[in-house]
């Protein structure tokens, strides 16, 4: 089964956020898909957390050395087709 994942999975699981387990657990064996645009979210994530001084830039590579280590297949997206699924289902367009 593929496992769509967003930059909130990859940054609790690299800074060890107390639902990393259940994130892991559930990803396991897991084909996991993403936007094409998350490492440069994963990137900007990790800089806003070390900039408000809630990581250090050495926890903060840390969680990016995780992050390249995981095994995530980036996918391109049909920005049309999520914003007409974001009307449909009254969600945001990334969401979709």
């Amino acid at each position: 089964m593929a496992v769509v994942i967003d930059t909130s999975v990859v940054i609790a699981c690299g800074i060890n956020e107390p639902h990393r387990a259940a994130l892991l657990a559930i990803t396991v064996d897991e084909e996991l898909l993403s936007p094409a645009s998350l490492p440069w979210e994963v990137g900007n994530a990790l800089s806003s957390l070390f900039k408000r001084r809630r990581l250090t830039v050495d926890q903060a590579l840390a969680a990016l050395d995780f992050y390249q280590r995981m095994s995530v297949k980036l996918r391109e997206i049909d920005l049309g087709a999520a914003v007409r699924a974001a009307d449909r289902f009254h969600i945001y367009a990334y969401d979709a």
